[in-house]
């Protein structure tokens, strides 16, 4: 494909291609998505690219440069008598060079460009804002999941994982990215599982049972490498188990 033409924004752009598409001629604005979303960096690369096939490249052309209909001028047009050149008065310098009578425009514009592609992003929270997200991930109308955000961030969150209407798992985010999920299976108010994360790693889940760890997996992201079993309720891990890259355990030494 080829540019036919530059356009300064999208809606001249598509007029002009509504142009060509009248005369059987199809085109596409090359920079229709990074005008919306940064309009100072299609200003500076010359504008917006209106391009067309190679074959249609010379009709286009001759489609887009030729006089508007009615803009031809009468033949018993009068332009009046003629001014010699050598009657007009000679031209008085300002003394100030053409381009800096430019950059002042070309300043403003530039500024206005930025200012609008500024107000047209969302506006964030501010870093007071307590903001409540609440998500019906199975379409019942009622949420499965509640995130509580502070600063831009997630503080802490819960979901009910079976969709029975009761929230069984809870989640607490840390300042570091990281990530402790508690969860209560049968609901009796006390905690079945703790799960670690680091950032989006899965590192370790405690087992419980009347308040006590009795079995501690750990992990490496999604792959189990270790497992630790208090079979009697003493506070120590009596079996230790590990395992290969494809979960296989491993002897034990």
């Amino acid at each position: 494909m080829k540019t036919v033409k530059r356009y300064p924004d999208t809606m001249t752009a598509h007029i002009a291609r509504a142009i060509l598409e009248g005369e059987g001629i199809d085109g596409f604005i090359a920079d229709e998505n990074l005008a919306n979303a940064d309009p100072p960096v299609v200003f500076a690369s010359g504008g917006i690219r209106l391009m067309v096939s190679d074959g249609d490249y010379e009709r286009a052309h001759e489609v887009l440069n030729r006089p508007l209909e009615g803009s031809e001028l009468p033949e018993d047009f009068d332009p009046g008598p003629r001014v010699e050149e050598e009657n007009l008065p000679a031209p008085q310098s300002t003394g100030r060079s053409p381009i800096r009578s430019v950059l002042p425009a070309c300043f403003f514009i530039a500024l206005g460009a930025f200012l609008h592609h500024h107000y047209q992003k969302p506006k964030l929270p501010t870093l007071t804002d307590e903001i409540t997200v609440e998500e019906d991930l199975d379409g019942d109308g009622r949420p499965d999941r509640v995130l509580i955000w502070l600063n831009n961030k997630p503080t802490k969150g819960s979901m009910d994982r079976d969709g029975n209407g009761t929230f069984e798992t809870t989640v607490e985010f840390d300042d570091r990215g990281g990530a402790m999920e508690t969860i209560d299976f049968d609901l009796d108010s006390e905690i079945d599982l703790i799960a670690f994360y680091e950032g989006i790693r899965y590192v370790r889940e405690d087992w419980l049972k009347d308040g006590r760890v009795f079995k501690r997996v750990r992990f490496d992201g999604i792959r189990t490498t270790s497992e630790a079993l208090d079979l009697d309720g003493d506070g120590n891990f009596e079996v230790q188990r590990t395992y290969d890259a494809y979960g296989e355990r491993e002897p034990t030494p």
